[in-house]
């Protein structure tokens, strides 16, 4: 079997890691596996290829920021796509997110059309079966055809027109036309919401996110990070990770206003991955700088007592699911996915925006650590949410769609 994947990153990002596992699982299986990306740095591994440049990245965004239109740039790239499938002949492509200005959605899909290639589609947000959202958040728009769009200025931004009409009708022409499709959701969420769209007849499977719960994420000498953090042995803390700001979905200032909440209970908030000044923060915030070493994020997570994630729309986030495998529990709010990965002994969710109920639900936790005992997030994530759960449940539903035991 030849599995040719597409997404916009490769081994950077959620997604990227996620398709770099799928990869090298494939691999380890005696598969025949290519990954396909289109930006970031160009990787020098064999079957991995970059699709275009830069410079055609940028291009393509300056004009959905211009003209409101998704995914019609980077023709040049596409090109080489399309050289680079024909030279490969892939049994089945698994797209990710091929949104990210680096490829041309239609001209991809009318090729896999004509060359009546399977095709396994992985959702990791709602823009497939919107006219142009990420994410819709309270928005319903996408259920009977879009148009006077409230989220112009979410990704993927526009600065004059919405075109949302009519690219929801030229989604729908073309992604109903993929014949042999399954799309598949790492969240039970996103799927519920899938059949109410106009790809409700697809074949739908929920695939939850793996992660390396054996070599990267496990839990670390809690005693030993917290020496080398500076942090007391007996101070309550709780971890925010990869915080960016400027970005209104990811729900920064909610740790901010969490931080002000616990300040009276002498509970210290760690945040890693600060950009900025950090004068004016809380004085029970800890900052320490952005890591791409994930070994070092795992001791940060094994570090805390509890892990909160406070953004406004998410899918599936593997953050959660990295937090659990290391032995902490998590605080969120009660959006996407989150509610699925934080159940039972794994955390507490709450609504979104409440940070009282937020303030409550850490010290719920720090009150009842047997309820919530590391031992039992551990076992959780390593059952459901390794890399090889997530592989084997990929090639049973590539082994389907083409009918064999290959």
């Amino acid at each position: 079997m030849r599995i040719l994947t597409i997404n916009s990153v490769y081994n950077s990002g959620s997604t990227g890691k996620i398709i770099a596992a799928i990869h090298k699982g494939l691999l380890e299986r005696r598969y025949v596996s290519s990954i396909a990306y289109g930006r970031g740095q160009v990787v020098n591994e064999p079957g991995v290829y970059r699709i275009g440049w830069d410079w055609e990245v940028r291009l393509h965004a300056l004009h959905t920021r211009l003209l409101g239109t998704v995914g019609h740039g980077s023709i040049l790239g596409t090109r080489r796509l399309m050289k680079y499938m024909d030279e490969f002949k892939p049994d089945v492509i698994h797209l990710h997110n091929i949104h990210g200005y680096f490829v041309n959605v239609y001209m991809l899909i009318d090729y896999i059309r004509q060359k009546k290639i399977p095709v396994v589609w992985t959702l990791h947000d709602n823009w497939v079966f919107t006219g142009r959202c990420g994410y819709f958040y309270e928005c319903e728009r996408w259920k009977s055809g879009c148009g006077d769009c409230p989220n112009l200025a979410e990704y993927p931004a526009t600065l004059f027109f919405d075109r949302s009409a009519s690219e929801w009708k030229r989604k729908r022409e073309a992604f109903c036309s993929i014949l042999g499709l399954v799309l598949t959701s790492p969240s039970q969420w996103l799927a519920d919401d899938v059949r109410l769209s106009f790809l409700g007849d697809k074949w739908i499977e929920v695939v939850p996110n793996g992660i390396d719960t054996q070599n990267t994420f496990y839990p670390r000498d809690r005693n030993v990070v917290r020496q080398k953090l500076g942090i007391p042995q007996t101070q309550p803390v709780v971890l925010a990770v990869a915080l960016d700001f400027t970005n209104e979905r990811k729900g920064g200032k909610y740790v901010i206003e969490l931080a002000k909440a616990l300040e009276r209970d002498n509970i210290k908030i760690l945040i890693v991955g600060w950009i900025g000044n950090a004068n004016n923060l809380p004085p029970n915030v800890i900052v320490l700088p952005p890591t791409r070493n994930q070994h070092e994020l795992a001791e940060f997570y094994s570090a805390a007592d509890v892990f909160v994630i406070t953004s406004r729309g998410e899918n599936f986030p593997t953050v959660v699911l990295e937090s659990l495998a290391c032995g902490t529990p998590v605080v969120g709010f009660r959006v996407g996915g989150i509610p699925e990965q934080v159940k039972e002994h794994c955390g507490i969710t709450v609504a979104p925006g409440q940070i009282g109920e937020l303030r409550e639900a850490v010290l719920y936790i720090l009150s009842n650590r047997n309820t919530f005992a590391r031992e039992l997030c551990r076992k959780t994530a390593v059952e459901k949410y390794s890399n090889e759960v997530m592989i084997e449940k990929y090639i049973g539903i590539y082994r389907r769609l083409l009918g064999t035991d290959k």
